[in-house]
């Protein structure tokens, strides 16, 4: 028995001795032993490791200090923010937002089963009016599945006795997980202040006015209305919990009809919810030299917009306002808490996407418009899920990937470990079936990275694998080889497509290195027809990412961008050594292979003509930064000896946090920390 437990503890401990005890696998394992320390006493090497000496000339700097002042980051202003903190506070808007909000956690269930049955029952009618009285074709089935979701809803609420609103949902282990634990909205937001509960009658003439309505507006737009005041002013509560929904429903917001434009605009709101809150004191900005980075490469790639030789381009907002998804990231997601939840949810929306992604393509429903069916026939098609082109679903899986892979070696639940092996796995069948091969490279490169810098110990098993590389056709299905052994076969119509797309391109960007041509696809479409091809006249864009950048923003944009791309690998890499926590560290090495990943796509394609696409890679540039620096507060809580105490004696703790509120922690204010 006791043989029994060691065995279960220790796993496979006659495995590992095996491997251990070889030649091959010591020669190996003193090899890479080798390798890593020339790696870290190496110029390169001691280059990445080294972002401490970056920030300390950035924060110096006289560009950071002005943007510092410029946004109020120098720790300044204490009073001006008391007095826009009481301003906002007792303002018409913010006490009108709060009653409104009161009155509805307050309400009886009762009242909102009046409302339901009202509306219910009126969205019927109207529905009912328009099918057999005016004869209307375009009769939407939604007036009449509402009413058969409302009407028998309101009954168990109409039978309820003096059940407020708040109170079932405090109660609630359903609604409390989703609101309080996936969301992180605070349980005092839902405590009844008010006496009252509503009056049925009132409910039932605004489910009335509701109902009625829907002969003027589609009945699901109707229910949009109150649902989108609810979600707003719990963004304006906690924008946070806006940032997470959003970071969940990056592939869903197709079904908006518009997802770039929907996504800009919930950005833009998050944004001024989480200013106001830094302009009341409770948030904090932190700003230091990845951040400088990538701010100045944003800023260049907004200027470059602004003129060029299309004029304006109107994808200049978008691109700005998407860009912000790394600042959201990095700061909204500092504590571990919220971290936690935004890596779930941005999970969470991969694995919808997955699913869809192998319906797709195991029912046949596939797209055959990217394929050469000439080559590949024995391809049925290419998967899309919510995107619109393969590519880009690939590079959405790509980016993804690792995070994934990560979560199922640090979970320690065994539960945990299996849910994320599930997503790990369809994530990865996602990007097979995508058929792109340019994400595939991508992933391949930032999955050896990850291996690599996740434990050195991976090293010998990586070289003992490159044996078994030569025998990979045999074990893998025929129509993956024959997708890989197609790259660069200029038989492949995508190939040649790409190859005379790269001569135009080149020759642009010898034509306008210093100067670029403005930023858009406005632009580049403007000069490309002068450079084209016969029969290649039309495209959309130069198929890499790092010529669509010197085109667009010439070497400057390409340096600003390499710039910001290295210093953040090298903040994440510096972190690396000194990161205990297993989550922390693999979250941080994953996120930084996914960007990695991105890169060695853009080499084969535009990574960010999708505009979502765009979103994620800066989103999970902020997300890698935001564990980061989690991990920095962590150690900077540590326990730490008392010098001036003989060895051995007690240690003393030096708290460094100061707490917010429920779920938040954030740091007291040092050169790198600015509490607002």
């Amino acid at each position: 028995m006791k043989g029994g437990k060691c065995m279960k503890k220790n796993g496979r401990p006659w495995l590992r001795g095996l491997f251990a005890g070889s030649v091959i696998f010591k020669a190996l394992t003193a090899f890479s032993d080798k390798m890593c320390s020339a790696f870290s006493g190496g110029i390169f090497g001691g280059g990445l490791l080294s972002y401490e000496k970056t920030e300390k000339a950035c924060s110096e700097s006289a560009i950071a200090n002005g943007i510092r002042s410029l946004f109020g980051l120098d720790g300044r202003g204490a009073e001006k923010k008391r007095k826009i903190a009481s301003i906002i506070e007792n303002s018409f808007f913010a006490r009108m937002g709060k009653r409104i909000f009161d009155i509805l956690g307050s309400a009886y269930l009762s009242v909102y089963g009046m409302f339901f049955l009202s509306f219910g029952i009126y969205t019927l009618l109207v529905g009912l009016i328009k099918t057999v009285a005016l004869r209307a074709d375009d009769v939407s089935f939604l007036y009449f599945v509402i009413p058969l979701i409302c009407i028998p809803v309101s009954v168990p609420m109409l039978l309820s006795k003096n059940r407020r609103l708040a109170d079932q949902i405090s109660e609630s282990k359903l609604l409390s997980a989703l609101l309080f634990s996936v969301f992180g909205l605070r349980r005092d937001c839902f405590r009844v202040k008010i006496t009252g509960g509503g009056r049925r009658n009132i409910a039932f003439i605004i489910g009335t006015v509701f109902g009625a309505s829907t002969y003027f507006f589609p009945p699901i737009a109707v229910i949009a209305v109150p649902v989108v005041i609810v979600a707003a002013y719990s963004v304006v509560l906690s924008p946070e919990a806006g940032l997470v929904i959003t970071l969940f429903s990056i592939p869903l917001m197709i079904m908006t009809g518009h997802p770039s434009l929907f996504l800009a605009f919930v950005l833009i709101f998050i944004t001024l919810c989480y200013i106001l809150k830094a302009a009341r004191g409770k948030r904090y900005v932190r700003f230091e030299a990845v951040d400088l980075f990538v701010l100045i490469f944003i800023a260049m790639f907004s200027l470059g917009a602004l003129g060029g030789f299309g004029g304006i381009d109107v994808s200049l907002p978008l691109y700005v306002c998407l860009s912000s998804g790394y600042f959201l990231c990095a700061n909204m997601l500092s504590s571990r808490a919220w971290l936690k939840r935004g890596v779930i949810a941005l999970m969470s929306g991969s694995m919808l996407s997955s699913l869809f992604a192998m319906y797709q393509y195991l029912s046949g429903n596939v797209e055959t418009t990217w394929l050469d069916t000439e080559n590949f026939s024995s391809i049925a098609g290419r998967a899309v899920s919510f995107f619109e082109n393969p590519n880009m679903l690939g590079e959405y899986a790509m980016m993804l990937l690792p995070i994934a892979v990560a979560l199922v070696f640090s979970a320690k639940k065994r539960s945990e470990r299996s849910a994320w092996l599930c997503v790990s796995v369809c994530t990865f069948l996602c990007l097979i079936f995508t058929w792109a091969r340019g994400a595939w490279l991508g992933a391949i490169a930032a999955m050896l990275i990850f291996a690599v810098l996740y434990s050195k110990k991976t090293i010998p098993f990586m070289l003992l694998c490159l044996v078994l590389v030569p025998f990979l056709p045999v074990v893998l299905p025929e129509s993956i080889v024959t997708r890989i052994t197609s790259i660069g076969d200029m038989t492949d119509s995508s190939t040649s497509y790409r190859f005379y797309i790269y001569k135009s391109a080149i020759a642009m960007a010898a034509d306008f290195f210093f100067t670029g041509i403005g930023a858009g696809n406005k632009n580049f479409s403007s000069v490309y027809v002068s450079y084209s091809y016969s029969g290649i006249e039309a495209a959309p864009h130069s198929h890499n990412l790092f010529f669509q950048l010197i085109i667009e923003l010439g070497i400057i944009g390409l340096v600003a961008f390499v710039a910001a791309m290295l210093v953040y690998i090298q903040s994440t890499v510096s972190a690396l050594n000194k990161e205990k926590d297993t989550y922390l560290r693999g979250l941080q090495l994953a996120c930084a292979c996914g960007v990695f990943s991105s890169l060695v796509q853009g080499m084969t394609d535009y990574v960010w003509y999708n505009y979502r696409v765009y979103f994620v890679f800066f989103a999970i540039t902020g997300i890698g930064v935001a564990a980061r620096r989690c991990g920095e507060h962590a150690r900077e809580r540590e326990y730490v000896p008392d010098y001036d105490t003989p060895t051995g004696a007690d240690i003393e703790y030096v708290p460094t946090v100061t707490v917010i509120d429920e779920s938040e922690q954030v740091p007291k204010n040092t050169e790198e920390t600015i509490i607002l």
